[in-house]
């Protein structure tokens, strides 16, 4: 009897990202429309898996998922020189261009988490015609800090320990115990730093609550209704696949309200199967 080999390819593409060379790693499954997932803080592109084998979609999407820099599969560049990782607004949007423009993808839809989900947000506002569509999963325009992020990088701790611990509270508690560790397995894997360099992201220099453009909280709503995309901010719950929500999308009642009047705590993203 031979095993079962699931349908996704993994592969690596050389991008330049800022006039620096990076062996990023994605895999893909299907064919059709491109769509680009974009994985959570401090994880990689095995939050996809499921989508990537679920042949309901991928008969209709080319479904493509990469590992950041620095995470999963894809090391750093070849001119590291061990410094702290830190992710910016402006080296996130140029690796997301650089990578869809390396595989000479036609307006491919994009589709992020938690930090991916802010990062559409951003695309929205500067790149929207360069994508036919932009999902924005537990997407918030900001996120208030509530825990010391110091604690994910120290030499005396380990910050995978840590990082799964914060995590695991965020797991819906009808989540199926598979399901939970196969989560957290992969978040404890995060090289030194990582996580947290993706927070500063998150929480400091993508939010989008004030900028030097003005008001661009105002833009966002502006920008829904532009007939060339959809801003989607996913914020329904997924009992199904053990999605708890907590973000700027969704409300007490439970109702999506993709731009919310009143300014709520956000949260790190819950987790599921097909993406954290």
């Amino acid at each position: 009897m031979t095993g079962y080999i699931e349908p996704m390819i993994g592969r690596y593409v050389h991008v330049d990202i800022d006039g620096i060379t990076h062996r990023i790693y994605f895999e893909e499954a299907g064919q059709g429309i491109p769509l680009v997932c974009l994985h959570t803080a401090g994880s990689d592109n095995r939050q996809w898996r499921y989508l990537l084998a679920d042949d309901q979609f991928t008969k209709h999407f080319r479904i493509i998922a990469f590992d950041m820099p620095w995470h999963g599969k894809s090391n750093p560049p070849a001119n590291w020189d061990g410094s702290e990782y830190q992710l910016t607004t402006a080296r996130y949007t140029q690796t997301i261009r650089a990578f869809s423009a390396a595989l000479d993808l036609d307006k491919p839809v994009l589709m992020g988490c938690s930090i991916g989900g802010r990062i559409v947000l951003n695309l929205a506002i500067d790149h929207a015609s360069e994508f036919r569509a932009l999902i924005g999963l537990e997407a918030a325009d900001f996120q208030a800090p509530w825990y010391d992020t110091t604690w994910l990088n120290r030499p005396d701790i380990h910050g995978g320990e840590v990082c799964a611990a914060l995590v695991s509270g965020l797991v819906a508690p009808q989540s199926p115990a598979e399901a939970r560790m196969e989560t957290l397995w992969a978040y404890k894997q995060g090289g030194p730093g990582v996580f947290k360099g993706d927070l500063y992201f998150y929480r400091v220099d993508g939010d989008l609550r004030r900028s030097h453009q003005g008001d661009r909280y105002q833009g966002l709503s502006a920008l829904s209704a532009h007939r060339r995309i959809r801003l989607l901010l996913h914020a329904r719950r997924h009992r199904a696949n053990g999605l708890r929500h907590r973000g700027h999308g969704s409300h007490r009642d439970g109702a999506a309200r993709p731009f919310p009047d009143e300014r709520e705590p956000g949260a790190i993203p819950a987790l599921h199967r097909a993406g954290a």
